[in-house]
């Protein structure tokens, strides 16, 4: 009986088996309720050789591989002057291929600019490097405003976009793909700083050269440098980047204010100087976020900053100063002097341990320091205390520490 039940066993098992198999091993079919969607292109970014991107009102922007293409370095074929932002092409054709759409059932022949398509509000057309072509339109929104409506090609089927899905198709300008530091530079080159600017209606010029330490130093006015402040001008005129291109290739540079600039800052590599010039504020609109005019010494392109790379490069020069009225580092102090009215008192440290060596006896004697009981009236706390109170001591301000200084 146990032999029969085992066997009975074994063989309800393999059908169980067999079962379990034949429903895993089926095409799952799809939920009637379930929206159809595909992928938008049909191609893997490495395949792409040139793409362009049309917007109403704007020249057409064409964007083309160099060779060889294992470099994954591009090139702005128009508009021309403008140098691509490699980086931010890559990513751009790596988020392709995830994208999907939405197909629409219906009319084998939708009227177009019913969806907006007859005058798309962008197309993308891709080269690829087999030689096809891949096109894509971007029309009108659907009526809630949570999609636009697109096509490949110039026929169907009409494809809906969802917004969120597919921001980096729906949002991308020529300024996603160009470089936009507002310094065309390799900043680990950066050795000199000179920035211009009015200080109470007069002509300045704060001076910064960079140390072996890597360290930014004041050179004019020679001073003691607060690092921080420097070190933090630097980063922002390397990692700044423009808010907006206000004008490609302006006739004329005076109705931005940078025609004579009185804002400006040099900055010295081994290839030589390059130059940043700031104008006056843009007119935007109640509520934006200000904006001024700027240019450099490379492109022609006349672009904006925000108020806080403008804040960061007119600072006033006091603030580059170092306002710590002592420069030391506690742990590195072994002897401290204290001179005062009621007499004079000296500490030294001997093996991390403070003692107090004053000489005992009257001034003048030749009585030898008693260390030994010092020890045990003065503690290292104390003493150390003492030395992180007056290395945070900070200088408010410089009233006239020299003739013609400005603070």
């Amino acid at each position: 009986m146990k032999v029969k039940h085992t066997l009975l066993a074994f063989v309800l098992l393999l059908g169980l088996g067999g079962v379990f198999y034949y429903l895993n091993g089926r095409p799952e079919n799809a939920s009637p309720n379930e929206i159809p969607r595909e992928k938008i292109f049909p191609f893997r970014p490495d395949q792409v050789k040139q793409f362009t991107l049309e917007i109403p009102n704007g020249p057409a922007t064409t964007i083309q591989r160099l060779e060889p293409a294992t470099d994954q370095k591009w090139e702005v074929l128009q508009p021309q002057g403008i140098a691509a932002d490699n980086d931010s092409i890559q990513a751009f054709l790596g988020e392709l291929p995830a994208l999907q759409a939405t197909p629409l059932a219906g009319e084998t022949a939708p009227v177009w600019s019913q969806y907006g398509l007859d005058k798309p509000a962008r197309t993308f057309s891709f080269k690829l490097r087999d030689g096809t072509s891949t096109v894509l339109s971007i029309g009108g929104t659907n009526p809630n405003g949570t999609a636009h409506y697109a096509r490949r090609g110039d026929s169907g089927p009409l494809l809906l976009l969802d917004d969120v899905e597919n921001k980096s198709l729906l949002a991308k300008t020529l300024l996603d793909f160009r470089v936009k530091r507002i310094l065309p530079i390799d900043p680990n080159q950066a050795q000199r700083l000179v920035v211009h600017l009015p200080v109470a209606g007069v002509a300045r010029e704060v001076v910064l050269t960079k140390q072996p330490s890597g360290l930014w130093d004041l050179d004019e006015p020679r001073v003691r440098t607060d690092h921080g402040a420097a070190g933090y001008l630097y980063v922002t005129l390397a990692g700044g980047t423009m808010d907006a291109v206000v004008e490609e290739n302006p006739a004329s540079l005076d109705p931005f204010g940078l025609a004579n600039p009185s804002i400006r800052v040099d900055v010295t590599t081994p290839q030589g100087v390059t130059s940043l010039l700031v104008g006056k504020s843009v007119a935007n609109e109640p509520g934006a976020a200000e904006a001024f005019y700027a240019k450099n010494s490379v492109w022609p392109h006349v672009f904006t900053i925000s108020r806080q790379v403008y804040d960061q490069i007119t600072q006033p020069p006091v603030n580059y100063r170092n306002r710590s009225l002592f420069d030391f580092e506690t742990e590195n102090v072994k002897r401290v002097d204290i001179q005062g009215p009621t007499g004079d008192l000296s500490f030294e440290k001997r093996d991390k341990i403070w003692f107090n060596v004053s000489r005992l006896a009257k001034p003048g004697s030749d009585a030898t320091p008693d260390a030994k009981a010092a020890q045990e009236t003065t503690g290292e706390l104390r003493v150390g205390d003492f030395l992180n109170d007056i290395q945070a001591l900070r200088i408010a301000q410089y009233p006239s520490d020299a003739p013609d200084r400005y603070s």
